[in-house]
């Protein structure tokens, strides 16, 4: 087993013992957010820090790449770049917003940047 799917792993149980819910669960899919080493860095830390509590894919995004869209009750596993596992998040809500409707409220729970629509 590679570094990267052992963190996965030891993430995963270290979860799983903490909620024996899910021990019956496979380990869920990992990902890191954004595409450049700085940003899904610094994201994986912001979810750490449970500053980061949303996110915001592109509805093209999941066309192109014939994924299909997330659903309530999913649970994942963040990564930094590099691959190795620093959460477990689960998705408890989701929105399809248009692009220029997306709020102030959403921007803050996003948590990136200085947490302002504007940025």
């Amino acid at each position: 087993m590679g570094k990267i799917q052992s963190s996965i792993k030891k993430l995963w149980d270290a979860f799983t013992n903490e909620h024996p819910e899910y021990r019956d669960n496979n380990i869920p899919p990992s990902f890191y957010f954004c595409d450049n080493e700085k940003d899904a860095n610094t994201c994986a830390h912001l979810v750490l820090k449970r500053i980061k509590q949303a996110t915001a894919t592109s509805l093209w995004w999941f066309e192109t790449h014939k994924e299909s869209l997330p659903e309530i009750n999913d649970l994942n596993i963040v990564t930094d770049w590099d691959g190795n596992a620093v959460a477990v998040i689960k998705t408890t809500q989701i929105d399809l917003v248009p692009f220029n409707q997306v709020t102030s409220e959403f921007s803050k729970i996003e948590g990136e940047g200085d947490g302002s629509l504007a940025y």
